[in-house]
């Protein structure tokens, strides 16, 4: 019996979603439904309303009841940061060339959790899909802003309620050097757009000179 089939038979693997067993070779999702999840070519955000990001890429349509849901459920909840490093490997591998060679992105700045939220879940997901993205590309990874006050999630709020919940929140890291160049924020998740917009804004303000997003998924 291989190694990784007898450790499979001693400590079982289970779909995060679907809850089947998993065979060898499949990670986190049975093939059914990693098949099942939508991937989007072009995230449909309206970046003439989000002024202060260039562009944006992303994997996966968001939606309840879905894979993707639940592997971000249990990367945000569940303790498991290892999907985001998985996340982060699929963004890299995925747009490599777009941030290396068509962004020329210098720095990749984790969107920040606030403090308590972090002390709360042990980690900041966007960290470690941030960690994968660098794994593939060899970007370094910056902290470069701070949430500075706690906002509630924009899950529920409508659009304007989402961008009041978020303007102010943000701030650059004072000993943090960002004069002229291309940064590449990272999300778990893009729903309008304002969480990522006013990180941006704090960068530019800040003396960057291009600010581009990627996220795992979109909800739209």
């Amino acid at each position: 019996m291989e190694l990784i089939n007898y450790i499979d038979f001693l400590l079982p693997r289970f779909c995060l979603h679907c809850n089947i067993k998993l065979n060898a070779g499949e990670k986190y999702l049975c093939k059914r439904c990693s098949d099942s999840l939508r991937r989007i070519e072009e995230p449909p955000l309206n970046l003439s309303r989000i002024r202060s990001l260039s562009d944006c890429r992303t994997l996966f349509l968001f939606e309840k009841e879905t894979p993707v849901q639940s592997l971000i459920h249990n990367l945000k909840y569940n303790g498991n940061f290892r999907i985001g490093i998985y996340f982060g490997k699929l963004l890299g591998k995925e747009y490599k060339n777009v941030f290396l060679n068509e962004w020329n992105i210098e720095v990749i700045v984790p969107v920040p959790l606030y403090h308590t939220k972090k002390a709360e879940r042990g980690y900041n997901q966007s960290y470690f899909i941030a960690k994968g993205i660098n794994k593939i590309t060899d970007i370094k990874i910056t902290g470069a802003i701070k949430r500075i006050r706690y906002t509630q999630s924009q899950t529920e709020l409508t659009l304007s309620e989402r961008i009041l919940n978020v303007q102010g929140a943000f701030e650059k890291k004072l000993y943090k050097k960002l004069d002229g160049k291309k940064i590449l924020l990272v999300d778990d998740v893009i729903t309008t757009g304002s969480t990522v917009n006013e990180c941006a804004t704090v960068l530019l303000e800040a003396g960057a000179a291009k600010i581009f997003a990627a996220s795992v998924a979109i909800a739209v």
